[in-house]
């Protein structure tokens, strides 16, 4: 691609913590190989496509902290390749994540 761009924000309170990121990438010839298994009547370029999560985290105490988020939050399509960029073959995904020290 000729344009990729990554941008994050974030806010972080006493016990509460905000991150918003979003990735875009312009679009692209599709492969070698994927483009030879195209047919005639598919458009050949992969289009441009933006990807956002949030990060939420909430300090319990000085020990534990809780964690939740959200990839793909408009739930884009992946490309039609191997790899599934620039969002996950799943799509929307939710995380949850409990961290305390022992």
């Amino acid at each position: 691609p000729e344009w990729v761009l990554n941008t994050s924000i974030s806010w972080t309170g006493e016990k509460l913590g905000v991150d918003f990121s979003s990735t875009y990438i312009d679009e692209q010839l599709y492969r070698v190989v994927e483009f030879e298994a195209l047919n005639d009547t598919v458009d050949p370029w992969a289009p441009g496509v933006w990807s956002h999560s949030v990060t939420v985290t909430y300090t319990v105490d000085d020990d534990t902290s809780v964690l939740f988020g959200i990839d793909n939050l408009t739930g884009e399509d992946p490309w039609r390749t191997e790899y599934s960029i620039p969002v996950s073959v799943v799509g929307r995904s939710f995380f949850l994540r409990v961290a305390t020290a022992l």
